[in-house]
């Protein structure tokens, strides 16, 4: 079982991403969240995961709730919209640090939604991994398509086991 908590600015498509991932379905209006839970069942090499799916509310308003969600999580998905400038800086500027002060060993799987609109925002990753060495990958899906969705439940499985793994492998056993 996989806890995954989705964070970014309101409005870059976490919801959409959510329903997408969780029913393969397309909202066709906007849908505020405050804070929801989701499962999905995912295979991945042999191997059947439940994935619990937290969205996170965007706004300002729930900035002091919302890393209450925070504790457990094995992933985080930082999302922004590829064609919003503005909430890439914010990734950067905001989420980032946010991340790495109350999580700062869980790792992050960099989103960038919306990628059937025109993208204005070339997400520079290879710098930000420098400096953030918890974001894994930068992916990019559209919710409306369904492009991409699919490959981000595989790399987020695929890193969390690699995390175990690594744990496993540090344990000591002594006779």
């Amino acid at each position: 079982r996989l806890k995954v908590v989705i964070v970014g600015d309101s409005f870059v498509g976490k919801t959409s991403f959510t329903m997408r991932l969780v029913n393969d379905v397309f909202p066709e209006k906007h849908v505020p969240t405050v804070s929801d839970k989701s499962k999905v069942d995912f295979s991945f090499e042999g191997f059947r995961f439940t994935i619990d799916v937290f969205d996170s509310a965007g706004g300002e308003d729930f900035h002091r709730l919302r890393h209450l969600l925070y504790p457990m999580t094995d992933l985080f998905f930082l999302c922004f919209a590829l064609n919003d400038l503005t909430s890439y800086n914010n990734v950067v500027n905001y989420w980032l640090p946010e991340l790495r002060h109350h999580q700062p060993s869980v790792p992050i799987i960099l989103i960038g939604t919306k990628s059937d609109l025109e993208q204005t925002v070339m997400a520079d990753c290879k710098s930000l991994m420098q400096s953030y060495p918890k974001v894994k990958i930068l992916l990019r899906c559209s919710a409306k398509t369904a492009s991409g969705v699919h490959d981000i439940v595989e790399a987020a499985v695929a890193i969390c086991l690699r995390k175990r793994k690594l744990k496993q492998k540090k344990k000591c056993i002594i006779l």
